[in-house]
């Protein structure tokens, strides 16, 4: 079984063992992707990911040969994660978070790598959220928007600052102050 990807034009792709490395106008993305039943190849202008052939990801039914179910899921997501490499460096990827307050009004500060939150609840010493290395936070009025080349990252950073204004022993149908998510990590429109 193989499922193909086309590389999109812009965007360029080369293959080291078994990493990937993605280059388009946006950046560079490298990941690995290490299985002993799938690999990769790099044909022409496409993908391809195929299975190996051996006893532990075919089954056979009579003469004919089926793919595991856990192996064809891979491949699926293997396929997935390779086109957000392609999108993240072609568009660029964001998320966006909304500032909510009651009384105490929030102040978010962005500080080299760490997102600053003031005045949360009332309390006197701020906290503290880690914005992952490429990835870029900005503040406009009651948003916060978090953009980059790779989802993952992306998603991590908005959900190391929702993280950080998560409210402990207090009921949060009541007290629902706090940085939220609106925006899930989406692909930049052009």
């Amino acid at each position: 079984m193989e499922h193909s990807l086309p590389i999109p034009e812009g965007a360029t792709a080369a293959a080291k063992g078994t990493a990937l490395t993605v280059t388009g106008p946006k950046g560079e993305l490298t990941r690995t992707f290490e299985n002993t039943q799938i690999e990769f190849a790099l044909t022409g202008k496409e993908i391809v990911i195929r299975t190996k052939k051996d006893a532990s990801t075919v089954r056979k039914k009579g003469d004919e040969e089926f793919v595991r179910r856990r192996t064809g899921t891979l491949m699926g997501t293997w396929q997935a994660h390779m086109k957000n490499m392609f999108l993240g460096v072609q568009q660029g990827f964001e998320a966006r978070l909304k500032i909510i307050f009651s009384h105490f009004p929030i102040k978010i500060a962005v500080e080299g790598d760490t997102v600053v939150i003031s005045n949360f609840l009332g309390e006197r010493a701020p906290r503290k959220a880690k914005v992952i290395p490429g990835i870029e936070v900005k503040v406009q009025k009651d948003e916060v928007i978090i953009t980059g080349i790779n989802v993952e990252d992306v998603g991590n950073t908005a959900a190391n600052i929702e993280i950080a204004t998560k409210i402990n022993k207090f009921d949060r149908r009541v007290f629902q102050d706090g940085c939220h998510l609106i925006q899930k990590c989406k692909p930049i429109e052009a």
